[in-house]
């Protein structure tokens, strides 16, 4: 990823990403075990898992790693130094990942540029976290905007994302903002990331 590209990203049910031995909890790190362990409901389980296969399926795809085994993750809280946070590919600072999971359903994406991406059922509840009612679309772009790190969540929820979907989506300064309705996962998806004109590719 020597060159600067378009994201590369996808959406799938977690279920059929787990329907294969991919040998990705053989090489979960310790932390990621314990995250793991410490989930109650096995969809929760299997979302966590599923999530980190997607995003090491891509990064073989985007010419990162042969096998999705040998490829290291880590997180890192920018706050508290906890084991949570921004994904990050050991050893490539150069690269940049995000994935998301809910409800069966994960998404991930892989770049050379900082990006973020969400995912939510159609039909999900969504919060209000300073009482005004939000759709699931605006949901997810908040979320995306908030994990590629252009602001925090509470400068997010000042900003104005009840747009009409265009394929041509909604710039935020350096960022470009998408939208996708993933019918294979019957998923809301949204995608910002660092960009001049550059668009996504789906995988």
């Amino acid at each position: 990823m020597a060159a600067p590209t378009a994201p590369l990203w996808r959406a799938a049910m977690s279920e059929q990403l787990l329907a294969a031995d991919h040998g990705v909890s053989a090489v979960l790190n310790p932390d990621e075990r314990a995250r793991w362990s410490r989930l109650q409901r096995q969809t929760d389980r299997d979302d966590f898992v599923a999530a980190r296969v997607l995003v090491r399926q891509l990064l073989v795809s985007a010419g990162v790693a042969d096998d999705i085994a040998a490829i290291a993750l880590a997180q890192k809280c920018a706050q508290c130094g906890g084991p949570h946070g921004r994904p990050s590919v050991v050893g490539h600072p150069e690269v940049f990942i995000s994935w998301a999971h809910s409800n069966g359903r994960v998404a991930a994406a892989v770049s050379d540029r900082p990006l973020g991406i969400d995912i939510e059922p159609v039909d999900a509840g969504v919060p209000s976290l300073d009482g005004r009612a939000r759709t699931v679309t605006e949901w997810v772009r908040l979320e995306a905007l908030v994990k590629a790190g252009l602001t925090d969540l509470d400068g997010a929820l000042h900003l104005v994302l009840d747009w009409p979907p265009s394929p041509d989506g909604r710039r935020f300064g350096d960022y470009l903002l998408i939208n996708a309705h993933d019918g294979k996962t019957s998923g809301v998806i949204a995608l910002a990331f660092a960009s001049d004109h550059a668009r996504d590719r789906h995988a």
